[in-house]
């Protein structure tokens, strides 16, 4: 993860359907993240909103904390790419890579309005 003290508001998406639509749909704020049904968190990484969009794939592990398995440049791929990507993720295929852990504390149901929210 770029970004060691980014802190996220978490959005649950109902199905791989609806994960793979919004993350393709556009531009997010900077601490949006969206986690699938299954459990997989998807946490904006991007520098910019104007930046391309870049979303760190993370899996929570036995210590309770978060771990980065995949890093997916979203504006490099359509639809039917990112669905692979959101099942290939939920499916457990990226859990032996490992890129870093990250604090349960930065992933927030509730995400009060920040300095990235506008």
């Amino acid at each position: 993860m770029l970004h060691k003290s980014r802190v996220w508001g978490v959005a649950l998406c109902e199905d791989q359907e609806e994960l793979a639509q919004k993350l393709v749909d556009g531009n997010w704020v900077l601490c949006t993240a969206f986690r699938s049904a299954k459990g997989t968190i998807w946490a904006n990484d991007a520098t910019s909103e104007d930046a391309i969009q870049e979303f760190s794939v993370l899996l929570q592990n036995k210590e309770g904390q978060w771990q980065q398995v995949e890093s997916i440049t979203v504006d490099w791929c359509d639809l039917e790419k990112i669905k692979q990507y959101v099942e290939q993720a939920d499916a457990g295929v990226f859990d032996e890579d490992g890129y870093c852990e990250v604090g349960a504390e930065r992933f927030q149901e509730h995400h009060p309005s920040c300095h990235l929210c506008g």
